[in-house]
């Protein structure tokens, strides 16, 4: 709690006006902002909603009804379990997410692949603070799959990737970002995160405050909607919401 408390008083002397993440220059001039509503307030009954994109009402538990074969409903050491869909005007996406993972339990080969970034492989045996999500289309046809370290766990070295992947070898970069666009850092403290195609950043969200998102308006409507349902899977841990309601 002094941490966060510490972050927020930071936070309030950098600038007179609300302070916003370092943003890629190209998704600032040509990509959608969109604020983010529902972040705050109580978690019963909660809803998550920017631009045309809005979550059902967020449930703190399973979703029984899927058929898919979630490696995730075996999570001993998750202390968080969450699920909820995201709908633009036409489809869906529905994403199982847990937190506070350990490495062991992660069966890496469902993330990474030859052409992963190295550090990607570091996740093993002595990471105890994992987030994973898996996110299926509406039909459950097809899965993607979100991994990356919490902030407690890669502090202690600085090292940091994350992944959106699936079975297809269709591969997401995540990655932090701990500048400010004035430049000033705090700390090793995470703002939010970069998510790179290639070379290419296609999104961002900021998860101080109470959230933007950064979308690429050239990618197709169902990649926009999968982003869209990342960037809402990682807004949505309880313990980024006690921050967001420090600052």
């Amino acid at each position: 709690m002094k941490k966060i408390l510490l972050v927020g008083a930071m936070l309030g002397m950098l600038a007179c006006t609300t302070p916003r993440m370092s943003v890629d220059s190209q998704l600032i001039n040509s990509g959608i902002v969109m604020p983010v509503q529902g972040r705050q307030g109580w978690l019963m009954n909660q809803k998550i909603s920017f631009g045309k994109f809005y979550s059902s009402k967020v449930s703190r538990g399973w979703l029984k009804s899927y058929k898919y074969d979630f490696f995730l409903v075996g999570l001993e050491g998750a202390n968080e379990k969450y699920s909820f869909t995201m709908y633009d005007e036409k489809n869906s996406f529905t994403a199982l997410c847990a937190n506070k993972v350990k490495g062991l339990e992660i069966p890496l080969d469902r993330f990474v692949n030859n052409n992963s970034p190295d550090n990607l492989f570091s996740f093993g045996i002595q990471t105890k603070d994992v987030f994973t999500s898996n996110i299926l289309d509406e039909n459950q046809n097809k899965c993607w799959n979100l991994l990356i370290l919490n902030p407690d766990d890669f502090r202690k070295d600085g090292k940091y990737v994350g992944v959106l992947s699936n079975n297809e070898y269709e591969e997401i970069v995540i990655l932090p970002v701990r500048t400010l666009q004035e430049g000033k850092t705090i700390g090793k403290e995470i703002l939010g995160f970069e998510f790179k195609e290639g070379e290419k950043v296609i999104g961002a969200v900021e998860i101080i405050n109470k959230g933007t998102v950064w979308l690429d308006p050239s990618l197709d409507e169902n990649k926009k909607l999968l982003l869209a349902t990342a960037c809402s899977a990682i807004l949505l841990q309880s313990d980024l919401h006690a921050q967001v309601d420090s600052i």
